[in-house]
């Protein structure tokens, strides 16, 4: 398994996340799904810190993390994915 770590500014500091940072975790199977979702991120403006790791993040005090999983992902999210940048 491999992860993609990205802080979502856009959704930190409300909802559920009120008075916290939202990290979004994004669970692949492959490093292909992981730099197709990692070049998506880029593409993001409100995506920021980028990481792909090799294990789960750890939860820390002040962070929220939104776990998803790239079979679950849809649209632009999967833009990069099989080498070639499609439409989205």
């Amino acid at each position: 398994m491999v992860y993609v770590r990205m802080t979502d500014n856009f959704m930190s500091g409300w909802g559920a996340a009120r008075n916290m940072t939202n990290v979004m975790v994004v669970q692949c199977e492959t490093r292909e799904q992981a730099d197709a979702i990692e070049r998506a991120a880029q593409d993001r403006r409100e995506m920021k810190r980028v990481l792909i790791c090799s294990s789960m993040p750890k939860n820390r005090p002040g962070v929220l993390c939104s776990v998803k999983a790239f079979s679950d992902l849809s649209g632009p999210w999967l833009a990069y994915y099989n080498g070639a940048r499609v439409s989205a």
